[in-house]
């Protein structure tokens, strides 16, 4: 079995510069295999933060749309996690893919936070991040969002930033991909929208660094235009001091 999973963590920067990564949602949806539908009951829990007195910071409240009254009622992190780790040994799931790579290094904090014995860590060895091979086959010139990934397989709208429907959409978008139903025109929109995104970035980036060391971006375009190539770092100060000869002259 693997498992397809989310979390979301009441994360917030401390005034002492430090994170508070305190797990407030976990979910895992359990299948015999990528290119299957699941078959069991998945796995669900909030989880009552023992940092900021249990409280759900307001963006974090605003982000997920968890509401205090939930976390107040819910176990705090011990139980919650050996609750998780026994429906994962109780289903034999060897591998527990995530979204990106922040999931695995929050889940740890919260085991050293929580004082969790090594030995009862071992399932978080079955973390992979699936995004970067998925991306891959949808042809994304570099990792995105689970948001922008469901868009491109045409997946079912949901929650944002809710454990449960994120792991849902997780399994979706790998499904899709594996059996590769995904919307090839769609796939294509998001290539070219990258495209420009990247040449707006490179651009505002060019535009910063002409605008500092005070560049002419004409006299640029035109040098350019008409095919000159940069001179080496010698040639370029020989330059550099015939301008300067030439102006003192």
């Amino acid at each position: 079995m693997i498992g397809f999973f989310d979390a979301e963590f009441n994360s917030l920067k401390q005034a002492d510069g430090s994170y508070d990564y305190s797990l407030i949602d976990i979910a895992v949806i359990p299948c015999k295999s990528k290119k299957q539908v699941p078959v069991k009951k998945p796995f669900q829990s909030f989880c009552r933060p023992e940092k900021n007195d249990g409280k759900v910071y307001r963006a974090i409240r605003e982000l997920t749309n968890i509401s205090q009254d939930v976390i107040d009622k819910a176990e705090g992190f011990t139980t919650v996690y050996r609750a998780f780790r026994e429906y994962i040994t109780r289903n034999n799931i060897t591998k527990i893919f995530t979204w990106g790579g922040s999931d695995l290094p929050m889940m740890n904090w919260n085991c050293e936070f929580y004082n969790i014995p090594k030995e009862e860590r071992d399932i978080l060895d079955l973390f992979v991040d699936i995004a970067p091979d998925i991306c891959s086959k949808l042809g994304t010139k570099s990792v995105t969002s689970v948001e922008n990934a469901s868009f491109i397989c045409s997946c079912r709208k949901r929650d944002r930033h809710n454990a449960l429907d994120d792991a849902i959409s997780l399994h979706e978008i790998v499904y899709v991909t594996e059996l590769k139903k995904f919307n090839r025109q769609r796939a294509k929109q998001f290539h070219e929208f990258e495209c420009h995104r990247n040449d707006f970035l490179i651009a505002k980036q060019l535009m910063e660094s002409l605008k500092l060391h005070g560049t002419d971006i004409n006299e640029l375009i035109e040098r350019i235009n008409n095919g000159e190539k940069f001179p080496s770092f010698f040639e370029y100060l020989c330059r550099n001091e015939d301008n300067k000869k030439q102006e003192s002259a």
